[in-house]
Formats: C-alpha cells, sequence, structure tokens
C-alpha cells in the first residue's frame, strides 16, 4: 500500500524503495536509523524480497571507530531480538510495524539467533579495509598481490610525487614532446631553478 504523503521520513525509508541518503549532525540518530534499515533488510521487513543473509550485508563508513560502532549496534540489537530481550524500551517498534505492514509476523528468536551468529560474515568497515578484502579476494593472474598492504595517506601522496617525477623525467629523456610542453606550461623550463627543459 502507498504511504501517505505526512509519513515519517524513517517510515518512508524503511520501505527501501529507492535510494537514499542520509545526512544529519551528531546525536542526531543516524546509526540507529542505519542499524534499523539493517534488521529489515536481514529480517525480510520488505515487500516482495526475501531476508539478506548477513554475508551479503556491507555498511561502510570513513572511520574504523564507526565501522566498530555499527557493528557493535547491530549485533546488540540481533542479541535482544535472539533472547527475546527486545522489550518495553528496547522493543523495534519500527520493525514490529513494517512486519505488520506487511501482515506477516516478526520472525522468531530463532531466525535472529541465525542472523546474529552470521554477523561475522557481514562487511562492516571503512571504505579501506572492505575494498582490502574484495582485493584480497581477487583471482590468481588478476594482477594483485594478495599480500599487499595499505598505506597511510603521507606516505601514499610521497609515493606518487615519486611516481610522476620518475615518468616525467623517463618521458622527457625519450623526447616527449609534449611532456616538455606540460613542463615548460608549470613553470619548470629553463629559466626556471629546477631548469627541466
Amino acid at each position: 500500500a502507498p504511504l501517505p504523503d505526512d509519513a515519517a521520513p524513517l517510515e518512508r525509508a524503511l520501505r527501501l524503495e529507492s535510494n537514499l541518503a542520509l545526512f544529519a549532525g551528531a546525536g542526531a540518530g543516524k546509526t540507529y536509523s542505519l542499524i534499523t534499515l539493517c534488521l529489515h533488510v536481514l529480517g525480510g521487513a520488505r515487500a516482495g524480497h526475501e531476508p539478506v543473509a548477513p554475508a551479503n550485508l556491507c555498511l561502510l563508513t570513513f572511520t574504523d571507530k564507526a565501522a566498530a560502532e555499527m557493528r557493535q549496534r547491530l549485533r546488540e540489537r540481533l542479541d535482544r531480538l535472539a533472547t527475546g530481550d527486545a522489550k518495553g524500551e528496547s522493543r523495534e517498534l519500527e520493525l514490529e510495524t513494517s512486519f505488520a505492514a506487511l501482515g506477516r509476523p516478526l520472525p522468531p528468536k530463532s531466525f535472529w539467533r541465525g542472523v546474529r551468529d552470521d554477523l561475522g560474515a557481514a562487511s562492516i568497515g571503512t571504505f579501506h579495509s572492505v575494498m582490502s578484502q574484495v582485493l584480497r579476494r581477487a583471482p590468481a593472474g588478476s594482477g594483485v598481490n594478495p599480500a599487499f598492504e595499505l598505506i597511510e595517506e603521507r606516505e601514499g601522496r610521497q609515493l606518487f610525487a615519486e611516481c610522476v617525477e620518475r615518468v616525467v623525467l623517463e618521458r622527457l629523456e625519450s623526447g616527449d614532446g609534449l611532456v616538455r610542453e606540460l613542463v615548460r606550461d608549470f613553470g619548470f623550463g629553463a629559466s626556471s631553478p629546477w631548469g627541466l627543459v
């Protein structure tokens, strides 16, 4: 059934009928809302959709601290559903309301225990950590060394600068006219202290 025009934003978001972006200041409840969305996806509280296995859940954030907090809060709420302790102030009202709107009961504790126990298979982390996991799973022969290491931002800038310098000097030595012109345009011509060309 379509939502009324005055439906709350969270109620609209919980339908997961379109992409959404969540913007809010500190303490506004972003993590709570994201975890509520996760419970809906994991529980199958969406019209026409089955529950999603934790192995197919991916939550990305910018810091290790935020990723740890998301994982902890999701585990805590799953644990309350798995043990039947989601009562009183700990009730999952949005989840219950969504299942009621679908004409279905909230899944039993045993279902939530299985989700909680499989939560370790979910990808919850920073962009860097999750993409590292993806790259480490790259098939043999793909050219990705599975023993690669992430470098710090400062090291990355230094490595990038060294690579650019090496490529530019190699191209200058080979007589590349376009690189010569580029070097002059950036002020590294014969009259500059660097005098590259």
